[in-house]
């Protein structure tokens, strides 16, 4: 996840303004990435694109803006630099928004959700080792961790690729797969300079069921049942009672789709319930943000 090449168009430069009036100049990039996740966050931070406050090369009393970066493709992008004369008041040092540190905030989400296993991690039947329908809940006390950091760029695909999604890596120390993009956030700034306030909001769930692991931890948990089963010579039954009719109610079943022995403790089936994607373009990883 990294810039390949960063070519600057030549016969791109412009300038602009007289006299007394501000004048600008304006350098235009074209610049290619190896992932077609990365964000223009990647291109921002690299050092082949001028900063907000770079000077111009050949004339030090023009100072860059912060660049406009649009993704033109997956992996192609157009970034334009405008320079302003030194008499801007451009903001530097403490007074750049950009250079402010990301606001980390701890909050808590609670949610009663059904489960099948009790604190110890045995089957919640009742006294034939039938589950309970409905099934009984349980509150889930869950850290939310919410990231405001000003950037210069914010690319608005970032809401379609990563919001809703769990993250496939370890974040801020939490297992893959525990870690819940909830929202993402954007507000456009307005000033002496540019730039956009960006909210993340991640829910962290590390209280899951006994012997569900990391990576399953959002997973839907059906209840393997159904008013169809296969034989044992693999042949599509419709399950019926005693008098031969067929049953009103759905009959449990195992793993391979037969008909649960009796006695034996109810499967449940876990189905992905949000998109996986990996965070490591949006740099909000606790490494990142240190």
């Amino acid at each position: 996840m990294s810039v390949v090449s960063v070519k600057e168009g030549y016969s791109s430069v412009r300038y602009s303004g007289s006299g007394s009036s501000e004048k600008t100049l304006t350098r235009v990039f074209s610049a290619v990435v190896d992932d077609a996740t990365d964000t223009p966050l990647t291109l921002a931070a690299d050092s082949n694109i001028p900063q907000a406050g770079d000077t111009y090369p050949s004339d030090a009393s023009f100072r860059a803006g912060v660049p406009d970066i649009s993704k033109i493709s997956p992996y192609f992008y157009n970034v334009t630099v405008t320079y302003g004369t030194s008499e801007i008041d451009f903001p530097t040092g403490g007074d750049n928004p950009l250079s402010e540190p990301a606001s980390i905030d701890w909050d808590d989400a609670e949610s009663v959700e059904p489960v099948d296993k009790d604190a110890d991690g045995e089957a919640l039947v009742n006294a034939v080792d039938e589950p309970f329908d409905p099934a009984p809940t349980h509150p889930f006390n869950d850290a939310v961790l919410i990231i405001q950091r000003n950037q210069a760029a914010f690319y608005a695909g970032d809401k379609y690729i990563f919001g809703g999604s769990v993250c496939s890596h370890t974040f801020w120390g939490a297992p893959a797969g525990t870690a819940l993009m909830k929202s993402i956030r954007a507000h456009y700034e307005r000033g002496s300079i540019n730039y956009w306030k960006v909210t993340y909001r991640i829910q962290f769930r590390l209280d899951r069921p006994a012997g569900v692991n990391p990576s399953q931890t959002w997973y839907h948990r059906l209840l393997n049942q159904g008013y169809r089963y296969y034989d044992d010579d693999g042949q599509l039954l419709i399950a019926k009672d005693d008098a031969g009719d067929p049953v009103s109610q759905p009959i449990l079943l195992d793993a391979d789709g037969k008909k649960l022995a009796a006695g034996a403790t109810p499967v449940w089936l876990l189905r992905p319930k949000y998109r996986v994607a990996a965070w490591w373009p949006l740099g909000i990883d606790s490494g990142d943000l240190s």
